[in-house]
């Protein structure tokens, strides 16, 4: 999937600065791939159940998606960044189009966990036997700005 710019869901943002997500840093985030049947809504979509019935399927694809690695939160420059290494699904054969950022609240998704974020293509990407790849903008997966 092409580098994209990764948007906000509205009550994702608000579950995150009320601090309904935990952590950042410690807690457990999923990169969950969808279908192109799915179609982001920013400002309604607001749990796993929003959206789980889109979820992908494929070879090298684990239901439940990719759990984010080496997760960081800085502020410089009057920007708060949250980051994370990009994600990738070696040896796979998946076609996906969304990939949404899932908080885990529990041992695996369930449909009341909250939706923070979500990358979309223009079309279809698709691997076939090879590194389904989501590359992250150069300044990170999510920024706000202070001001």
């Amino acid at each position: 999937m092409a580098t994209g710019i990764t948007k906000w869901y509205q009550k994702g943002k608000a579950h995150y600065y009320k601090g309904d997500m935990g952590d950042f840093e410690s807690d457990t985030f999923k990169a969950v791939l969808l279908s192109s049947s799915y179609t982001p809504n920013q400002q309604t979509d607001e749990t796993w159940a929003d959206c789980s019935a889109y979820e992908v399927s494929g070879t090298g694809y684990t239901a439940g998606g990719l759990e984010l690695a080496n997760k960081t939160v800085t502020d410089s420059s009057l920007v708060i960044t949250l980051d994370c290494d990009d994600f990738e699904w070696a040896s796979s054969t998946i076609t996906a189009k969304t990939c949404v950022i899932v908080h885990q609240a529990g041992a695996s998704l369930a449909s009341g966990d909250y939706l923070l974020c979500y990358i979309s293509a223009d079309a279809n990407q698709s691997s076939s036997g090879t590194t389904f790849s989501i590359p992250l903008a150069t300044t990170g997966l999510l920024s706000d700005t202070v001001s």
